[in-house]
């Protein structure tokens, strides 16, 4: 359930490697717009998104006790938006737009992920577990413009890429969901419990 939580990575990261390819080639915007939209607007979103994610988790968290999970559901799902609404962007200021909600919602996750693998696992296994689920990360980071530039090659345009990745960040989604924290067997009076660790 975590590596499909990760599914999200390929659209983040498609985006981010075809942005200026797609404002120039498919929208007709001029270049330095579309570097502008892509090195400004996505990377000032994702940091807005990071403070944001991390200052309301922690928040909610210490107020309700409700774990992290309803910013990651937030961030996935603002991707598969993202995602959803792309192949109707036809301006600098729409391909601006969904720029700010793609890349604020993946700078929620960035700031939250870790810390949520802290809260299921203990903050002592973080750094190892940290490191395999960045493996998967780079992996699906690595297809997702690979993917993007396979179908703009094949069709002449990104819709397709959209919408084909589009569900797989509501896969992720859905993964987070069936995540549960691990129970660990703890002895009792002679007989071994389950308990959430």
């Amino acid at each position: 359930m975590l590596i499909g939580s990760q599914f999200y990575n390929l659209a983040v990261v498609g985006l981010i490697a075809h942005i200026i390819t797609w404002g120039t080639l498919d929208l007709g915007i001029a270049q330095g717009t579309a570097v502008l939209i892509g090195s400004v607007a996505f990377v000032l979103a994702a940091v807005g998104g990071r403070l944001f994610g991390g200052f309301i988790s922690d928040w909610y968290m210490s107020r309700f006790g409700v774990s992290r999970k309803p910013i990651l559901y937030f961030s996935t799902l603002g991707v598969a938006l993202g995602c959803f609404l792309s192949p109707g962007v036809g301006s600098a200021t729409s391909l601006t737009l969904v720029s700010l909600l793609i890349g604020f919602s993946y700078g929620c996750a960035l700031a939250v992920f870790p810390t949520y693998l802290g809260d299921l696992f203990g903050v002592m296994n973080i750094p190892v577990l940290f490191g395999v689920m960045a493996f998967f990360i780079a992996a699906f980071a690595s297809l997702g413009p690979t993917l993007f530039g396979l179908i703009h090659d094949a069709t002449g345009t990104y819709n397709l890429a959209f919408l084909t990745i589009a569900p797989l960040c509501i896969v992720s989604a859905v993964c987070l969901f069936f995540l549960k924290p691990p129970t660990r067997a703890v002895e009792n009076g002679g007989h071994r419990i389950q308990e959430p660790s």
